[in-house]
C-alpha cells in the first residue's frame, strides 16, 4: 500500500527482528486506527515468504490514546466483522489456463479469477464479499497460517464452523466445497456444502476429527480455512457469495 514504508535498512533499529514502519508524508487523509499491509521476509539462502503486519496508528492524540480495535481477536477466530490477527488474511491461488499458478493477497479483478471485499450486509456487520469473475482459471479463496504451518492439535474433538451465502451462481453447477490443507500434497477431503436457495444465510459445521480422517494433519496446517466452487466439472465463472462468521472452536 502506497501510504506504508517499510523498511528494515534505515538505520532506526539493531534488532534484527524488527522493522520501521512510517507514514508518507505526502498523504494527509489515513485515518487512526488499524491498518494492514503485507512484507516479504526472506533469509541469506533466498527463500522468503509474504508476511501480514498490523500497524497501529494515533494522529495528533497524547500518548494515552489507543486506536480503537474493534475485530473480534479470540482464539480460533478467522472472521467475525473482520480478518483476525491470528492468521494471516484472506488470499487467492489460482491455476490458469496457460498453466501458471499465481498465488494474490490484492485481487485484480479482470485479471484475477477472484475478487473479494469487505461490505456490510444487514444484520451481520461485514461480511467477506466474494465474486468470481470471467477469466479462463480455476481458483480457491484461503485464509493461511501466519508465517510457519501451525499446531492445533488443541482443536482435536472441535469444530471449524462458518456461515455461507450465495447470492449468484453463474455458471457454476456443482456448488461450493469446502477443505484444508497442511503443505501440499497433505490436504483434508473435499465437503460439498448444500445451498439449495439463493440469498439465503446456511451455517456449517465440520467435526476436526472428521477431518483428521480424510487426512488433515492437524499438527502441521498451512490454512484454517478454504472454498471453492467444485474443482471437478463446469466452469467457475460468474459465482457470487458471502461469508461469515468463520472460526475453530474448542
Amino acid at each position: 500500500m502506497a501510504w506504508l514504508d517499510i523498511s528494515h535498512d534505515s538505520g532506526n533499529t539493531s534488532d534484527s527482528n524488527s522493522f520501521v514502519v512510517s507514514v508518507n508524508t505526502d498523504v494527509q487523509n489515513l485515518q487512526s486506527g488499524q491498518h494492514k499491509a503485507w512484507i516479504n521476509l526472506s533469509d541469506v539462502a533466498g527463500a522468503y515468504e509474504d508476511v501480514r503486519i498490523l500497524v497501529r496508528l494515533a494522529k495528533n492524540s497524547s500518548p494515552q490514546t489507543e486506536p480503537e480495535i474493534g475485530c473480534l481477536e479470540e482464539a480460533g477466530v478467522i472472521f467475525v466483522d473482520c480478518e483476525s490477527n491470528e492468521w494471516n488474511g484472506f488470499t487467492a491461488w489460482e491455476l490458469r489456463a496457460d498453466g501458471g499458478m499465481p498465488s494474490y493477497t490484492e485481487p485484480m479483478p479482470g485479471f484475477h479469477l477472484i475478487d473479494w471485499s469487505f461490505v456490510d450486509a444487514e444484520g451481520r456487520g461485514k461480511v467477506v464479499d466474494v465474486q468470481y469473475g470471467y477469466v479462463d482459471a480455476r481458483a480457491m479463496l484461503r485464509v493461511h497460517a501466519t508465517g510457519k504451518a501451525r499446531d492445533l492439535s488443541h482443536y482435536a474433538g472441535g469444530t471449524v464452523e462458518f456461515d455461507v451465502r450465495v447470492l449468484d451462481w453463474g455458471s457454476t453447477v456443482n456448488g461450493l466445497e469446502f477443505k484444508l490443507e497442511c503443505v501440499w500434497p497433505c490436504e483434508s477431503g473435499s465437503f460439498a456444502l448444500n445451498i439449495p436457495n439463493l440469498n439465503q444465510w446456511y451455517h456449517f459445521s465440520f467435526d476436526v476429527d472428521q477431518l483428521q480422517a480424510t487426512g488433515f494433519d492437524l499438527t502441521n496446517a498451512d490454512m484454517g480455512f478454504q472454498i471453492f466452487p467444485a474443482w471437478e466439472g463446469g466452469s467457475m465463472n460468474g459465482i457470487h457469495f458471502q461469508l461469515d462468521n468463520i472460526r475453530w472452536n474448542r
